[in-house]
Order: structure tokens, then C-alpha cells, then sequence
């Protein structure tokens, strides 16, 4: 059963697999420690900055996430990936 809900800190693992598995599609490296660090904490992050970062699972993988960041006058969809 497919599940939705925000990020906690022990998802950290499955999200970076989920992303570096698509980013290799395209013949990309994830670098979560120099280029992406807001994916080693992401519900800290987002949340700090007015918004949420949300995970999709089954059965404990992560096949999915979702974020949005809020500004003063606009929504940023931010970080939506989905497992194949």
C-alpha cells in the first residue's frame, strides 16, 4: 500500500537512491555533499524555508518525492522525482 507523507531523517538513505538511480538515467552523478546538501536534511530544509518536502513509499522504498518551498507570492515546486 502506497503511502504519503512528509520526509523524517531515516528516509534520507532511500532518497538519495531514488534520485542518483534517476540522475543515472541521463548519464549524471548525484553529489548530495557538494552540490545538493539540501537532500542530506530535506524536512528540515524545506520546512525552515516555508515549505514541506514529501515522500511516497511502499513497504519501506521510497518510489517517489515531492517538494514545495512558499514565498511572499508564489509556490516553487522543488525536488519531484518518481521512480520508474
Amino acid at each position: 500500500m502506497l503511502l504519503i507523507r512528509p520526509t523524517i531523517s531515516s528516509d534520507v538513505p532511500g532518497i538519495l537512491k531514488l534520485i542518483a538511480e534517476i540522475y543515472a538515467e541521463y548519464g549524471c552523478v548525484l553529489d548530495a555533499e557538494k552540490e545538493d546538501t539540501h537532500l542530506l536534511n530535506p524536512g528540515d530544509y524545506f520546512r525552515a524555508n516555508g515549505g514541506e518536502f514529501w515522500v511516497i513509499e511502499d513497504k519501506g522504498n521510497i518510489l517517489a518525492t515531492g517538494a514545495v518551498l512558499l514565498h511572499p507570492d508564489h509556490a516553487e515546486l522543488k525536488s519531484l522525482y518518481v521512480h520508474p
